[in-house]
């Protein structure tokens, strides 16, 4: 019974604790299905999610889509 609490505790611990690592944004630009890349250094999920999106903008009157995933 010991042994499986404590084993319940350790896989608690691994699942909520942060997973700090580098992640890698990819975005791709519509149309012109121009892509970028840039690395984020030891961050979480949740921030590198925060700053990895996706955002439009317009050049002499063409709506230029950017989609960004992380990859």
């Amino acid at each position: 019974m010991k042994k499986t609490a404590l084993s319940l505790i350790i896989v608690a611990g691994m699942v909520f604790s942060s997973c700090k690592k580098d992640r890698v944004c990819e975005c791709i630009e519509t149309p012109g299905n121009t892509t970028d890349k840039f690395t984020m250094k030891k961050v979480t999920k949740r921030q590198a999610k925060a700053n990895c999106y996706d955002y439009e903008y317009e050049v002499m009157n063409t709506k230029v889509i950017v989609d960004c995933t992380i990859k």
